[in-house]
């Protein structure tokens, strides 16, 4: 998140980064120099610990719900529950009754198989040692 923060501040945003006061995670906002005209042009939300599909959508509707022209969400389904979270949050935009016809949504699954897989191949690793050991 810093150097997504560091990075809008660079392109002259006023970067709000994790703040209990606000709706999401970090967002990147545009003021002009007489303080007359203000947007966000950037909103992120991250919900990497809750994999299941509900804590998923719900940080989701923090995205839907705030006005902004980029959406981005971060997110990390479990495997078996990818396909239906990504038809989820396409619906819940779809519904949506309020919408900028400009805004723009980018979904970045972590997916946990990479996870999974890399636990499952340490195990072996670790099997085959206490093999050779023995």
């Amino acid at each position: 998140m810093v150097s997504l923060h560091n990075f809008g501040t660079d392109k002259s945003y006023q970067v709000n980064l994790i703040s209990n006061e606000y709706l999401v995670d970090l967002c990147w906002c545009f003021s002009d120099k007489y303080e007359k005209a203000y947007w966000i042009e950037l909103a992120l939300e991250s919900e990497l610990s809750g994999q299941d599909v509900d804590s998923i959508r719900y940080d989701f509707w923090k995205l839907v719900d705030v006005k902004a022209y980029t959406k981005v969400g971060i997110f990390a389904p479990k495997l078996k529950d990818w396909q239906k979270v990504l038809d989820e949050l396409s619906a819940l935009v779809a519904h949506h009754g309020i919408r900028i016809p400009e805004e723009k949504y980018l979904i970045i699954s972590y997916l946990s198989y990479i996870m999974a897989k890399q636990k499952q191949k340490n195990k072996e690793s670790k099997s085959l040692a206490t093999k050779s050991i023995i």
